[in-house]
């Protein structure tokens, strides 16, 4: 048999970061590249999600053959690359992703259901020469569970918790002892991005009750729309509100970290910001349809705003469900 011919990289270091990254995710996905993995992520790359921690690219491009045999007519559409400048001339992209897709094969929630579904997916990615070095994936796998169908969702979650290997242990011990020692976000007085992210993070998550009410009155606009997956929204400061106090009931002694923060213009007055955060909780009253079970919990999730001056339009945020609830259900 005459092998495939090996697809060759057509992105590099000096392509605009916009240009690369929506490139090599559709030469990888839609463009039937999947070998392209091992050119453009480094060898040695770790992707960390609440999944775990995947190392190394060819790990990387098994596991992304194991969704494709999935739903093999999975396509990636690109909706925002919020990216920034870093260190020795790297460069991190924030990259919201809407993601249709049909189950025609055995995924690792059971055998295939015909379901068409949606996913949306942000994954910062940190660029050096061209290569992806880094990666912080966040998809919230509860979303697909629900659209697939599948009732056992407790037992799907307890699955999906019990996948951890050393590694990904490994590294949920640590952040969750980083953000033990934490002395949570500072907010300070200036409009600059990371200030402004800051600013957001800490009312919506370290405010009591009231004072969240009362933030999200100020700072977002009447008809603002907050997504947390292509199925779960939220229209109107109310329903905002209503969505951020139940996880704050929830999630009570919450340590909080501000972990990335990447920002371009939007519109000729606006703003298109994104925020890589952490949360070390408690899990203290119902959520999920899980009763209070008193453990700590760990959440990764990346949030993306439109912002109009100094008010929210819309936002994304996205963590894993799925994983938040193998933490309540499995030690």
């Amino acid at each position: 048999m005459i092998a495939s011919p090996r697809h060759q990289p057509r992105y590099g270091a000096n392509h605009h970061l916009v240009d690369y990254i929506l490139g090599i995710t559709y030469d990888i996905w839609e463009g039937g590249g999947m070998d392209l993995i091992l050119d453009y992520y480094d060898s040695d790359v770790e992707v960390y999600s609440l999944e775990g921690v995947t190392c190394g690219a060819e790990a990387v491009v098994q596991t992304s053959k194991a969704v494709l045999a999935a739903f093999p007519d999975r396509r990636l559409f690109g909706e925002a690359v919020i990216w920034s400048e870093e260190e020795g001339g790297a460069l991190l992209s924030s990259h919201r992703i809407l993601s249709p897709m049909t189950n025609t094969g055995e995924s690792r929630f059971g055998p295939a259901t015909g379901k068409r579904i949606e996913m949306m997916i942000i994954a910062d990615c940190l660029v050096r020469e061209g290569k992806i070095v880094q990666e912080w994936l966040v998809r919230d796998n509860l979303a697909m569970v629900n659209q697939l169908g599948i009732d056992a969702v407790k037992e799907a979650a307890r699955h999906h918790g019990q996948s951890r290997d050393a590694r990904s242990s490994e590294w949920r011990a640590s952040e969750l002892a980083r953000l033990e020692s934490s002395t949570g976000i500072q907010v300070e007085g200036s409009s600059d991005a990371e200030s402004i992210a800051a600013h957001l993070l800490a009312g919506l998550w370290q405010s009591d009750e009231a004072g969240l009410e009362a933030f999200i009155k100020k700072n977002y606009a009447p008809y603002a729309v907050m997504h947390r997956s292509p199925i779960e929204y939220y229209s109107g400061r109310c329903a905002v509100f209503a969505h951020y106090a139940e996880a704050n009931r929830a999630f009570r002694d919450r340590q909080v970290s501000l972990d990335h923060v990447a920002a371009r213009p939007f519109d000729d007055q606006g703003m298109a910001l994104s925020a890589r955060w952490a949360i070390r909780c408690v899990h203290s009253a119902p959520y999920l349809g899980e009763e209070a079970t008193g453990r700590t919990l760990f959440i990764l999730g990346i949030s993306h705003w439109q912002l109009l001056g100094a008010r929210v339009l819309r936002e994304w945020t996205v963590f894993d469900g799925l994983a938040v609830l193998a933490q309540m259900i499995d030690s």
